[in-house]
């Protein structure tokens, strides 16, 4: 039983023993000048989201709220009593 099952083995063994293909690398001296040469910090995107946030008021004691977007500097949406 254990030699049906050591002859396969040995042969799939062998094919990927000698099957594999050498890969080919990159010379140090690309890859060093590539990893000294740091971006400059203008070419560099930084992403930031919208800061929003509700604001209330109240209009002849009741109270509504709405979204104003403090990135941007405006409005968003239209008053909403609470």
């Amino acid at each position: 039983m254990k030699k049906k099952f050591l002859l396969p083995f040995l042969l799939l063994l062998c094919c990927l023993f000698f099957s594999s293909v050498p890969a080919l690398a990159q010379s140090c001296e690309d890859a060093t000048s590539i990893a000294s040469d740091p971006l400059p910090i203008s070419d560099t995107a930084v992403p930031y989201s919208d800061n929003i946030g509700w604001c209330y008021k109240t209009i002849n004691n009741k109270l509504y709220k709405r979204l104003y977007n403090y990135t941007k500097n405006e409005w968003i949406g239209d008053w909403i009593p609470c």
